[in-house]
């Protein structure tokens, strides 16, 4: 029986492939195993290395940390691993730099965020 740990890292495998509108199939090419392979990891009949979930995690443009288990489910990486939220980054990651840090200082002066630097 899969550790819980491995489910929720297939689980969320899954969700962010899912939100990224990619198959099992595109996916499993990207990352370079076949499409069976990945259908293991996702339903945790296999575990995921390290370097194939690093691989995995810059295929989906998200954070590794996107795909584990997080104790305190009000942390920002919890909100992170929301669908939208997580759409809503890769398409912010898109952006040029420029561009980016324009819509950073967009989103912080309507949600009255002043203590975020230039930096963050």
């Amino acid at each position: 029986m899969a550790h819980p740990v491995d489910v929720q890292i297939g689980l969320r495998i899954r969700e962010e492939r899912v939100s990224a509108g990619l198959t099992q199939k595109e996916l499993s090419s990207i990352i370079g195993v076949k499409f069976q392979q990945l259908q293991k990891y996702e339903t945790a009949a296999n575990r995921v290395s390290g370097s194939r979930l690093w691989m995995i995690a810059k295929a989906l443009a998200v954070p590794v940390s996107t795909f584990l288990p997080d104790d305190d489910e009000t942390s920002e990486s919890a909100i992170e691993r929301e669908p939208a939220n997580a759409r809503l980054m890769r398409d912010i990651l898109r952006l040029e730099p420029e561009i980016r840090r324009e819509v950073v200082r967009f989103v912080q002066a309507i949600s009255g965020d002043q203590d975020q630097t230039e930096n963050d």
